[in-house]
This record gives C-alpha cells, sequence and structure tokens, in this order.
C-alpha cells in the first residue's frame, strides 16, 4: 500500500538533508490519541502527517514547522510534539477542547495553532512526553536535554552533556523490577549528584543542519557529562545485579527517563526540578559489522516495553540491546534510599545487519496475549528496503543477567 499525502511540494521550502527531496520522511512513528491510533510522518522540509490506522486511505491531517521535522511524540492529553532543526520544538492540540481553548484569551492556545518550547541552540532529534503527558523531554545536539512543563510552557531544568543527544525516553517507575538487597550496608553506594548543571562550550558549527557526527573528538564517551563520572558500568553484564547499582537517592524521584548520545545510555531521575544521572553505560552494543558504519554510530533509536521491564535500543549502524530496568530500595538506621539502575543485554546482529537501520518498533507477537512470559517481535527496517523481525521473550528468571531468551532472528 502507497499512502498518498496531501502536502504540496513548494519551490520557497527546501529539504535540509536532500534540497532536491523536500518530502523525504525522516521519522515515522504509531501513537494513540485516546482510542484511535496514527501513524505519523514527519518530513525533510518540516511537513507532518498524521493516518488514521483504521482508515489508511482517507486524507491525513497535516501540521508544519519551520525547518526539518525529527521528532514526534504523543501525549495522553492530546497533545503532538514535534522536534525540528529550527531549534524549537512545536506543540500541536489534538484534544477534544482545542476548539474551547483557541476561543479562551486566558489559554495560552488563544487564537494559536501551535505553541513553540524555545530554549534550544541547535538541531533537536528527540522528543518524549511522560505517562501523564504534563513533562517533555527535549534532547539536541547542542549537547543539552531539556525537561519543560507542558501546561506552564516552561522549562523546568536542563542537563548539560560534552556530547550531541540522540534520544530520549521516560519510563514509569513500575515497569522496574525489583531486586532485594541482602546486606543493610550502602557503602558501594554514591549519593547520586547534580551533574551537568554546568554549559559545556566548545565550538559549535551553528550553520550545520545535517546530521553527521563531529564527535570524532569525543570518541571515548566516558566523560559523558561535567563533573566526577562515577557512574560507569562494568565492560560486561555482572553476574550479580546488585553489583549494577552505582548511586542512590533518599527521596523517590518524580520521574525516571533515559537519554542516549553517540555510543551511552544514560539513565536519570528527576526530584525538585533537579535532574540526577543515576548509571551509564557504553558497552551495550556489539562493535559495527563494518567500518563504513562507524562514523553514522548513534544510538537513536529506543523503545520502552513495561511488559518486559525493558527498553529496546538500536544503534543506525545496525546495533541492537536489550536494558533490563531494575530497582531496590532499602531502610537504614529509619532512612529510606532508593536505587535504580539497569544491566544490558547484547543481541548480536552482525551477519544479518550489513547496511544501514533506519527505524525500529516493538509488538507483542500474539496481540492480546496477557501471558506474563509473552513473546515479542522487534522489527528494524534497513536503508535497502528490507525489514528484520527479532523474536524475544522474558526469561522466567527474573534474576538472571539475561533476561530475554529464546531469541529469534
Amino acid at each position: 500500500m502507497v499512502l498518498s499525502c496531501a502536502h504540496e511540494p513548494s519551490p520557497l521550502q527546501h529539504g535540509d538533508l536532500s534540497p532536491g527531496m523536500p518530502n523525504g520522511i525522516n521519522h515515522v512513528r504509531c501513537e494513540l490519541f485516546g482510542d484511535l491510533e496514527y501513524l505519523i510522518t514527519a518530513t525533510d522540509c518540516g511537513k507532518v502527517a498524521m493516518y488514521d490506522v483504521q482508515n489508511l486511505h482517507r486524507s491525513p491531517m497535516t501540521f508544519a514547522v519551520s525547518a526539518s521535522a525529527w521528532g514526534i511524540a504523543a501525549s495522553s492529553q492530546g497533545y503532538l510534539a514535534i522536534s525540528s532543526n529550527a531549534h524549537v520544538v512545536n506543540i500541536f492540540n489534538l484534544s477534544t477542547n482545542y476548539k474551547k481553548c483557541k476561543r479562551d484569551y486566558r489559554s495560552p492556545w488563544f487564537r494559536q495553532e501551535s505553541l513553540e518550547l524555545k530554549g534550544h541552540e541547535h538541531n533537536i532529534p528527540c522528543v518524549s512526553f511522560n505517562s501523564k503527558g504534563n513533562f517533555l523531554l527535549s534532547g539536541s545536539i547542542d549537547r543539552s536535554l531539556q525537561l519543560w512543563d507542558v501546561n506552564q510552557l516552561s522549562c523546568l531544568s536542563k542537563f548539560h552533556t560534552k556530547v550531541w543527544i540522540w534520544s530520549v525516553k521516560f519510563v514509569d517507575k513500575s515497569a522496574f523490577t525489583f531486586v532485594p538487597t541482602v546486606k543493610d550496608k550502602i557503602e558501594t553506594l554514591i549519593p547520586a549528584r547534580t551533574f551537568g548543571q554546568t554549559p559545556w562550550n566548545p565550538s559549535i558549527s551553528l550553520n550545520l543542519e545535517l546530521f553527521i557526527s563531529d564527535e570524532d573528538d569525543f570518541d571515548d564517551d566516558d566523560a559523558v557529562f561535567e563533573g566526577e563520572y562515577y557512574v560507569h558500568m562494568h565492560d560486561e553484564s555482572p553476574d550479580n545485579l546488585k553489583s549494577c547499582f552505582r548511586t542512590f537517592v533518599r527521596e523517590p524521584p518524580e520521574e525516571l527517563f533515559v537519554f542516549a548520545t553517540k555510543y551511552s545510555v544514560v539513565l536519570c531521575g528527576f526530584r525538585k526540578s533537579q535532574i540526577y544521572p543515576f548509571v551509564s553505560c557504553k558497552n551495550c552494543f556489539e562493535d559495527p559489522s563494518t567500518v563504513r558504519f562507524e562514523g553514522l554510530h548513534r544510538i537513536n533509536m529506543m523503545e520502552y516495553v513495561p511488559q518486559l521491564q525493558s527498553l529496546v535500543c538500536a544503534t543506525q549502524s545496525g546495533q541492537l540491546s536489550i536494558l533490563r530496568l531494575i530497582m531496590t530500595e532499602k531502610t537504614i538506621n529509619g532512612q529510606a534510599i532508593y536505587a535504580y539502575s539497569f544491566i544490558p543485554q547484547i543481541i548480536a546482529l552482525n551477519g544479518y545487519v550489513d547496511t544501514l537501520v533506519l527505524g525500529m518498533s516493538v509488538a507483542p507477537l500474539y496481540p492480546g496475549n496477557e501471558d506474563e512470559f509473552q513473546r515479542f517481535k522487534i522489527l528494524l527496517v534497513l536503508v535497502n528496503g528490507k525489514v528484520l523481525t527479532v523474536e524475544i521473550q522474558l526469561s522466567e528468571d527474573l534474576y538472571a543477567t539475561s533476561h530475554v531468551g529464546n531469541i529469534l532472528i
């Protein structure tokens, strides 16, 4: 099936990646708005189309931003967020009360087709809403992550890194596997600190519009953010899950999220306008199958799968890893402490993937199956037009470091 789109080519608006192909699609996602599922596309000239999955032949709803559109996120409140090379995040209101808000002079939506979140200084490849829909994360190649209050249109916190941010994703606290601890001592854990508060400002080519990495000077991604970097995990998955925990907090975070750079994945918490990095890992992917792809290596695809208590991560250069989300809590001398982490499991794809990966999706193999250990399929769309399917199943041993099994490729 070929989907038609109402976007008309404009001689005045060219694509950033390929000026001669302004309607080239940068990103595709399926999102729910109420009970309806939509296929959403974002193009190089800033056009966005939403197709009703149940009526794909129907003309899509269309929106537009002022530069190449990349990040797509939908909220439970009915908002659609699009991030772009215009260095802003555009919010569109698809809720049932939008028309009422548009007529209300007290509403920020009064006579507005969209609202803008401004604060980044460069292209924004990724956005993510939390489950309540009131917070939005945005990651930029200006080397910063921003957490926004969508209802107040304000930035609650900003986190600075030394490298570009390619992907962000909120994760629910309820999806973390609880790992009981047997020791009352916490000497091996360090209180989480608010690193990333100080901007790190190397030269950035602000006229650069292409997403081609110039991070060769920062291949050793051990220093993702400013300050002592003590949350780096083992080179390999440890035998004991408890050894994954690196930091703790004395109050549970309001939100948990993950962001990814060229090589690293970082788990963070947010509380009282502060972002706390908990744990990080840069060794959760196999090496690219060919040196031709090393320049395009970036972790730019992440899908949160609560049924697997996991985050599925893929790189543009063709690697796949599954991060098991774990947490523990303990009362020491009457004081509760909370620790959050993840443990990676590499899914080896060398020999199966010999080209770049354009997109990823994760879905139950048998939709509607409520079995706790149901199988899931990971679909990887390759640049040569092929689709690779990886089937996985949650291990019955919830404390195994290899937390998914029965892997079929």
